[in-house]
């Protein structure tokens, strides 16, 4: 084993302590820059080391966090030397899709050299398939770009593989060609690497020269050397210290900010549903006293004033006067249900969302000028309070576009879609200006706004004047929650 062998090899083994002291720190940080980067340098300290079932760990986890922070350098690093571990363990497709990915991210970060490297990575587990044509295609590739660059330090390798390439096809010349090639690069640059040793030798020797007339300095001298040596070390020390307690101080202050804004949600999202869960009874009760009670009643009424019209005579006048009142009746008696079947519609309860809505919409087009169009896609039944909001927030979206929007329709769509359930409105109407604070802040929006967060929904508006609305609205609800 050369001598520059065991030293990089003591280099990277010891590169491997820091790392993974680093990867404490980092950790107790939480800082997931700093982990994904700490277990980049471990993984390659173990690839440059041969050691690649030991890479592999720090390899996937550092790609999985890179992938979800979107470090792309840490990302291709980790394909990188993911690829390598599956050629080495004979896994090669799941090498050859890994070295594509990696040059493709290579690409477009635009490192040359990474590209390169994972192309001769690619070209290797070609011809490990035995797919010489394509290794020879990737080789080829890495090779153009490590020429353009002039990466003498990978390219003897490029054409030693080219050649082994060209060998087994039985292109005997031109891997003879190319062998000499990457022998004749490989010398020129150990050549360098020879000039550059003795210069380092010679340097050890000047530095050796001086080392023995500081020696001959005064004691004192050495003394006062060592000490302020002693206070640098010192200071280091401090600061890193502080260092660390200044992030842990700053990251508790950051969590304490966390927990105060979320307890103040939670308390905003108690006290809707208070709100809302106080309306729901008071709908409820008023409708059903609407219903049993002055329904009861106005009935009750009808029926005697119609008994009374079978037992009496009534003359012209009296009689066409008789009958209008029996028709108001009839009218006070069918608005009075049509405002306690909106306050809490039966249908709801007893056939759910998606019916009372289609019912609802039916009835609205025969007594509005503008035309609304209702339907749904996949819709399952959910938990009743849930419904019942629901079915509030589409009430309130239309009842608003009926009063303001003066629109000829009005398109309304519930769909249920992988957990997640949208509902949009849009309109054609004169629309509004969304910057404006008064509108979009009136007691309809924030009604609809509150019952929204209440279920930690999303909901966006889109409106320009004189071009329509259109109200988006997103819930997650899981399948747990449908009947």
């Amino acid at each position: 084993m050369s001598q520059s062998t065991v030293k990089d090899s003591t280099l990277f083994e010891k590169s491997l302590v820091f790392g993974k002291k680093a990867l404490a720190i980092s950790g107790e940080l939480n800082d997931s820059m700093l982990i994904c980067d700490n277990l980049i340098a471990i993984a390659l300290a173990y690839n440059n080391l041969e050691r690649m079932s030991d890479a592999f760990p720090y390899a996937k986890k550092a790609k999985d966090i890179a992938y979800k922070i979107g470090l792309s350098d840490n990302y291709a690093h980790a394909l990188t030397i993911l690829a390598k571990v599956a050629r080495r363990n004979n896994e090669l497709n799941e090498a050859v899709s890994l070295s594509i990915e990696a040059v493709e991210v290579q690409k477009e970060l635009g490192s040359v050299m990474g590209a390169a490297i994972n192309l001769k990575e690619l070209s290797l587990c070609y011809h490990t398939q035995g797919h010489t044509r394509k290794a020879l295609a990737a080789i080829d590739e890495a090779i153009a770009l490590a020429e353009k660059q002039d990466m003498d330090y990978i390219l003897d390798g490029m054409y030693l593989n080219k050649a082994d390439f060209l060998y087994g096809s039985g292109e005997f010349q031109k891997a003879f060609n190319f062998l000499k090639m990457g022998y004749e690069l490989s010398d020129s640059i150990r050549g360098i690497d020879m000039k550059n040793q003795v210069n380092e030798l010679e340097k050890k020797y000047e530095t050796a020269k001086k080392e023995q007339e500081i020696l001959k300095l005064s004691s004192k001298q050495r003394q006062n050397r060592w000490i302020i040596y002693g206070l640098i070390l010192a200071l280091t020390a401090f600061s890193a210290i502080v260092y660390i307690w200044y992030k842990n101080l700053t990251y508790k202050t950051r969590i304490i900010q966390q927990e105060k804004e979320q307890l103040k949600n939670e308390q905003k999202i108690q006290a809707t549903a208070s709100i809302i869960k106080g309306q729901e009874e008071e709908r409820h009760r008023l409708a059903r006293d609407l219903h049993d009670g002055l329904g009861g009643m106005l009935s009750g009424l009808k029926y005697s004033l119609n008994n009374m019209s079978d037992h009496m005579v009534l003359q012209g006048g009296i009689t066409d006067g008789f009958d209008n009142a029996l028709q108001m009746l009839d009218q006070a008696i069918t608005e009075m249900r049509k405002v306690a079947h909106n306050m809490m519609p039966e249908s709801l309860i007893r056939f759910g969302l998606e019916a009372t809505l289609r019912d609802y919409t039916e009835k609205l087009n025969k007594s509005i000028p503008m035309c609304i169009h209702y339907q749904s896609y996949n819709y399952k039944r959910v938990d009743q309070s849930i419904e019942i909001n629901l079915y509030r927030i589409i009430q309130e979206v239309i009842n608003n576009a009926i009063k303001h929007a003066k629109a000829t329709d009005l398109f309304v769509q519930l769909d249920y879609i992988d957990d997640q359930l949208i509902i949009a409105m849009e309109d054609n109407g004169v629309g509004f200006d969304t910057s404006d604070k008064s509108k979009m802040n009136g007691i309809g929006l924030s009604n609809i706004a509150n019952r929204v967060s209440y279920f930690n929904g999303i909901m966006e508006i889109t409106s320009t004047p004189q071009k329509g609305t259109l109200v988006m609205i997103e819930f997650n609800l899981p399948k747990e929650n449908t009947l």
